[in-house]
């Protein structure tokens, strides 16, 4: 997802790591600092090899660990001050009323216990914990290991306490359980390959002439058609003249495929059936080792330091959906990039904690300028001052989440400027707090993205809010180990209190349809998990402007509009019937916010394995052009104006009537207009024929592969002295006597 994050201050609440504001620094006093006291004695034995029995320092098991950071700390007695198996941990602290059942409820310093008693860590917020396992002491996913999880055990961090007696009876001898991690689950969804049979099929043929960047339109054959509009780019239009020419509309290829040398150009690689075309070169080229261009806009992007240096080939992944330079600053740390119908997304991917918290990139273009915004992103513009593409917020990405639960994600742990070089490129540095780095599971990664390209994605959008991230917005989770995917999330994340809510956004059915009769229109999601009995969701129109610049959970636009309920259940496409189609979009929440609501959907659709991403799907039948506001005209008389969906095809012929009676006659009209004038959207209404009063206009049009249309919309216009306002869909001029 590209997600926009926040700066967290040096001082850490006990629930974790929170997405807010940068506060000035502070220092942990009192009980959160004897917390952390703690949680650092424990992270100085990360690697320390696995023995059972063992309480270090050399080797330890899971309970000794423990033992040995609070005895580290000096705070033995939040602990009974003895060394105890696990389940004697357990019942001395069930016995003070320090036991917690709710993971929503745990809190960072409490104790995790898996399996009833047979193992335990020390929790550290956000679904990590650190513990000892039998590859030894490790940060891991709180269910990243083979055992259920049981619990948490809270110390009390607030008086100076005493060690108590220990009472006989709370000692158990089972001995803990030795445990290893578990791998990751697969990020991307689980489709099997029966799955393609449940793709949406249309009954008719595609027209082909009728795409635009964000639809496609199927001719029933009986006079109707069925336009899918989607909330991301599916067509590009090519900018090589070859035999398709530059205006056709083509399926858009997110795959790199390999770039020849060509004179003083390198080998590389290349995605160039996109909106935004991307060429990678080896990191110490000169101009930069990417470069993304859509239309006039382009940017390079080049390392920063001895372009010598150990310098890194793009090398293209299997299945063509990512580049990677390994080992690309020199210390370990690599970088992947995929690309997206708007721009690029680009991971530095650490297997390991790295010794840098900073990374830095080289940016040019022609006057490349950049801007940082309040919400801490940067705004590049060119010479004109044109939006050429936004830099996110970058996010820090771990691999705690193991469960598919919208964990690992951390919006709080960067930051991001920028600085003007001698030689008057941009120089973009990105920041990681060291403390997000030695408590992360590795593999880990930082994002840094160009998205927002104006030329990509004309007036579509899908985007997902989280009160988890209330600064933020995620535009479809992508992950570095499965790029070329993205997911939307809603209701409340497993083991937390987040919800999650849905944005869309669609392009102006009028754009493809123009004034055409709409019979229906269906909302089409398809969610590939959740509980098995589904989930019911409110959806509502949203009242206001938004962009996923301005979106956030904090700064949600009115949503006023009541467009009724669904229910999703995974595995099966939802279709949501609407009477009519907001024109900022809906947005889909739980319609109970709780637990057993967490369901995600499929969010893109530019993919060789699937097409399941959110569409409206509009039924009509009529293309009739509109009339619309009038040219500057010098003749003195009313002139009529209209404009044709751009599906009809090129107009040939039209007819223009004016009436005084609602048609039941006619005052003036055009007559059938053939030829070349047949091809002019405007038409003169004789002055003559008409006196001071009100009348009606009306237009059709006729095109060489089509029949006649029907007629437009009235529009109705007042000939006089007295203009009339101007409606919604059309305006009249009239000259003369005004």
């Amino acid at each position: 997802m590209v997600l926009c994050v926040a700066l967290l201050a040096l001082s850490l609440p006990t629930s974790g790591y929170a997405d807010e504001p940068n506060p000035a620094p502070t220092t942990p006093t009192g009980p959160e600092q004897r917390m952390e006291n703690v949680i650092a004695a424990a992270r100085h034995y990360l690697g320390v090899p696995y023995r059972l029995g063992a309480e270090g320092p050399d080797l330890m098991d899971c309970s000794g660990l423990i033992y040995r950071a609070f005895m580290d700390a000096g705070e033995g007695r939040r602990m009974s001050g003895a060394r105890l198996g696990v389940r004697s941990y357990v019942r001395w602290f069930a016995a003070r009323g320090g036991l917690v059942l709710d993971e929503a409820d745990a809190l960072r310093g409490d104790l995790a216990i898996w399996g009833a008693g047979q193992h335990m860590g020390i929790y550290l917020g956000d679904g990590r914990v650190i513990s000892a396992v039998t590859s030894g002491v490790t940060v891991h996913a709180l269910h990243g290991i083979g055992l259920p999880l049981s619990g948490f055990l809270r110390p009390d961090w607030s008086g100076q306490g005493r060690v108590e007696p220990l009472d006989p009876s709370l000692l158990l001898d089972e001995t803990e359980t030795p445990v290893a991690l578990v791998p990751a689950s697969a990020w991307a969804p689980a489709l099997d390959p029966s799955i393609d049979g449940a793709q949406p099929v249309r009954a008719g043929e595609e027209r082909v002439d009728m795409r635009s960047a964000t639809s496609r339109t199927f001719d029933n054959g009986d006079g109707t058609f069925t336009t899918e509009l989607h909330a991301q780019p599916i067509y590009y239009q090519s900018s090589d003249p070859g035999d398709s020419g530059p205006t056709d509309w083509l399926p858009i290829d997110l795959r790199f495929t390999s770039l020849e040398a060509k004179g003083d150009q390198p080998a590389g690689a290349a995605v160039s059936a996109s909106p935004v075309v991307i060429n990678a070169f080896p990191s110490d080229t000169s101009d930069g080792f990417l470069t993304l261009a859509a239309g006039e806009r382009k940017v390079s992007i080049g390392r920063v330091g001895d372009l010598s240096d150990q310098p890194a080939a793009p090398v293209i992944g299997v299945d063509g959906r990512t580049v990677d330079y390994f080992d690309f600053f020199g210390d370990g740390a690599s970088l992947r990039t995929s690309a997206r119908p708007d721009g690029m997304r680009s991971f530095v991917v650490m297997r390991d904690e790295p010794e840098r918290s900073h990374f830095s990139f080289r940016l040019a273009g022609d006057d490349l300028a950049a801007t940082m915004e309040t919400d801490g992103s940067i705004t590049l513009r060119d010479a004109a001052g044109g939006v050429v593409g936004r830099i996110c917020r970058p996010q820090l990405i771990d691999s705690s989440d193991v469960a598919g639960d919208g964990g690992g994600i951390f919006t709080a742990a960067t930051s991001l400027s920028v600085a003007t070089a001698a030689d008057g490129a941009l120089v973009v540095t990105i920041g990681v707090e060291r403390r997000y780095l030695d408590e992360a599971v590795y593999p880990a990664f930082v994002d840094f993205s160009i998205t927002d390209f104006p030329a990509a994605s004309p007036g579509a959008d899908v985007a997902v809010i989280s009160s988890g991230h209330p600064n933020s917005v995620l535009t479809g989770a992508e992950r570095p180990e499965e790029p070329f995917y993205g997911e939307s999330w809603l209701g409340r994340q497993p083991g937390t209190r987040n919800d999650n809510e849905l944005y869309l956004r669609f392009d102006d059915p009028r754009t493809v349809i123009g004034a055409a009769d709409v019979q229906g229109a269906v909302l089409e999601l398809y969610p590939y998990w959740g509980n098995d009995s589904g989930a019911t969701f409110a959806l509502h129109g949203v009242t206001a402007d938004w962009t996923t610049a301005t979106l956030s959970w904090l700064r949600r636009p009115p949503a006023e509009m009541d467009l009724g309920s669904v229910t999703l259940e995974p595995g099966e496409w939802a279709r949501i019937e609407l009477a009519e189609t907001p024109a900022y979009g809906v947005v889909l929440a739980a319609a109970q916010p709780g637990p057993d609501t967490w369901t995600r959907l499929i969010a893109r659709d530019q993919s060789d394995e699937f097409d399941f991403g959110p569409r409206l799907v509009v039924t009509w039948s009529g293309l009739r052009p509109a009339l619309g506001p009038a040219p500057e005209s010098a003749a003195l008389a009313p002139v009529a104006a209209w404009t044709s969906a751009p599906v009809a095809g090129e107009q040939r012929r039209f007819e223009v009537q004016v009436s005084a009676d609602d048609f039941a006659t006619t005052v003036a009209g055009s007559g059938i207009v053939r030829g070349e004038t047949g091809s002019v959207t405007t038409w003169i209404v004789p002055a003559d024929r008409l006196t001071y009063g009100d009348y009606a206009a009306r237009v059709r049009t006729k095109a060489d592969e089509t029949g006649w249309s029907e007629w437009s919309d009235v529009f109705a216009f007042r000939y006089g002295p007295v203009p009339i306002a101007p409606t919604w869909w059309a305006r009249a001029r009239v000259h003369g006597d005004v």
